[in-house]
C-alpha cells in the first residue's frame, strides 16, 4: 500500500530482521489488519488455495475431506490430460514413472518448444498487464501548459478496468534527461468506459507540462488508486521524448 498513488492508510510494520535463510511465518489478528489498512473497508473470506497442503481434518476421514480429495484429484487429472494431448507434460516440474512387469517401453521424447513459433507462448496474465499502442499529440510545448494527447492501449490482463465505480485512471510521470523523476504523480483522467480484458481503449488524457524548460520524457502510466501504479506492478510505460520551452531554467 502506498500513499504515492493517492491511498490513505498506515503501511504494515516492517518485519523483524531474521537470520538469512530462516523460514519465518508472521501471524496477525483482524485488529492488526484494521490498523494496517486504516481508512479502508475490509472484507474477509475463506479460500481453498493451498487445499493440497492443508486438507480439512488431515488426521480423520470426514465426508468433506473425501469430497475435496476427489475434486483435487479430478482437477489434476484433467490438467494433465490437456498437457499430454499437446505433448507438453514433460515440461512439468514432476514426472510420474509407471513400471509394468514384462511390458514394452512406451517412451516418447519431450516436445521441443521454439520461442519463434507462431503461436504465442503460454503465460500467466497479471492484473496490471497493459499494452500501450500509440500516442498522438504534442512532443513540444511551453512550460506549465495543459496538453490533451490521445492514447491507445489494450487491456492485456484478466480483469476489467473502470473509473466509474472503480479506481483505475490514466496518468503519467515526467522524467528528466537522466531518467530521474521530476513529476511522479500526474493528473488523473477517468477511463471513458469499462475496459474489458482484450479490449482496446482510445482516450484523451490531461497532461500538465513541467514548469522548467529542458528535455524530458513523458511516461504514460495507469494507476489503481490506493493500490499501485501499473508500472510498479511490472507493466511497461508508454514513453515519449519531449521538449519543454520557456520555463525557469
Amino acid at each position: 500500500m502506498s500513499d504515492g498513488v493517492g491511498g490513505a492508510g498506515t503501511a504494515p510494520p516492517a518485519a523483524p530482521t531474521e537470520e538469512f535463510g530462516t523460514a519465518v511465518e508472521h501471524r496477525y489478528t483482524l485488529g492488526d489488519f484494521k490498523r494496517f489498512f486504516d481508512g479502508f473497508g475490509l472484507e474477509v473470506r475463506g479460500t481453498i488455495a493451498g487445499i493440497e497442503s492443508y486438507p480439512p481434518d488431515p488426521h480423520g476421514r470426514p465426508p468433506l475431506r473425501e469430497q475435496f480429495g476427489r475434486l483435487t484429484y479430478d482437477a489434476l487429472v484433467a490438467i494433465e490430460d490437456v498437457l499430454v494431448s499437446g505433448n507438453l507434460d514433460f515440461h512439468a516440474k514432476h514426472w510420474v514413472i509407471c513400471a509394468t512387469r514384462g511390458a514394452s517401453h512406451a517412451l516418447r521424447p519431450p516436445r521441443a518448444i521454439d520461442p519463434r513459433e507462431s503461436d504465442p507462448p503460454m503465460r500467466v496474465q497479471g492484473a496490471y498487464d497493459v499494452e500501450y499502442i500509440s500516442y498522438e499529440g504534442s512532443r513540444e510545448a511551453q512550460a506549465g501548459s495543459r496538453l490533451l494527447p490521445s492514447v491507445v492501449f489494450r487491456n492485456a490482463s484478466w480483469r476489467p478496468w473502470a473509473s466509474d465505480g472503480g479506481t483505475v485512471f490514466l496518468s503519467y510521470h515526467w522524467l528528466d534527461s537522466n531518467g530521474a523523476v521530476v513529476v511522479g504523480d500526474g493528473l488523473r483522467t477517468a477511463l471513458p468506459h469499462t475496459v474489458m480484458p482484450a479490449d482496446t481503449c482510445t482516450m484523451t488524457c490531461r497532461v500538465d507540462t513541467p514548469r522548467e524548460s529542458g528535455r524530458f520524457t513523458l511516461a504514460i502510466d495507469l494507476v489503481e488508486e490506493g493500490v499501485t501504479w501499473f508500472s510498479h506492478a511490472g507493466a511497461r510505460l508508454l514513453t515519449v521524448a519531449f521538449t519543454v520551452r520557456g520555463g525557469t531554467r
